[in-house]
């Protein structure tokens, strides 16, 4: 936006007394000798370090177009692919899309990860670093990356594609664990959703060394499902 401001800027820019950037044919154009010829001297100069400087501007916003789609080459499936792959994993509560969270009498609990990663313990809604050595803002935007390709159908297509290549590939891994907390089917809808916050909110730890890697065809039976 900076660039495209300076850019019109430039255009539209008048010069001191009134007078609007000259044109550059008339400033082209040989002058007849004389003082009129000293005197446009300035204004030639003027015109041409601002043609200079437009198409220096429109070089850098060319630059800058590309950069953007570069970045926008990556998708959140791409990015969380990459995450898992390097070892990274997230760990997060699934249910059947279109089914509330809070009428559930027992809770899905999903890590995704790469094969290279052996940790058996992981957070709820939590990005962890795993083999992959992400840290800091790096860790929390692939982490949310993680978390959104499960929020919009189409991320959540191209993502499963992928992840179950993944997994015939034994690029990744991904392990299911259903429990429920004591007394949850008693529970009103409330109650149930406030204990589940209670859960999540501190970061309990979930186990999944009692239950086997989902094959690429378990898997898939997740693709209608969404994560808190």
């Amino acid at each position: 936006m900076p660039l495209l401001v300076a850019l019109r800027f430039l255009q539209t820019r008048k010069m001191p007394g009134g007078l609007s950037t000259p044109d550059p044919k008339q400033v082209d154009r040989a002058p007849a000798p004389g003082f009129a010829d000293t005197a446009n001297a300035p204004l030639r100069r003027f015109s041409r370090q601002s043609q200079k400087m437009r198409r220096t501007l429109g070089c850098l916003l060319a630059l800058l177009l590309c950069g953007i789609q570069g970045l926008s080459a990556h998708t959140d499936a791409d990015l969380a692919m990459r995450f898992f792959a390097a070892g990274g994993a997230y760990c997060a509560r699934l249910a059947p899309e279109g089914v509330s969270l809070a009428d559930e009498t027992e809770w899905t609990i999903v890590v995704l990860t790469g094969t290279q990663n052996t940790q058996n313990v992981f957070r709820i809604r939590t990005a962890d670093p795993g083999t992959s050595g992400a840290r800091g803002a790096d860790l929390a935007a692939l982490g949310l990356a993680a978390a959104r390709v499960w929020r919009m159908d189409r991320s959540r297509t191209e993502f499963f594609e992928r992840f179950t290549a993944g997994l015939a590939a034994r690029q990744v891994r991904a392990r299911i664990v259903r429990f429920a907390p004591p007394k949850l089917a008693e529970m009103t809808a409330r109650q149930r959703a406030d204990r589940y916050l209670e859960f999540a909110d501190r970061g309990s730890k979930v186990s999944f060394s009692k239950v086997p890697d989902l094959s690429a065809e378990e898997f898939a039976r997740f693709a209608t499902y969404v994560n808190d």
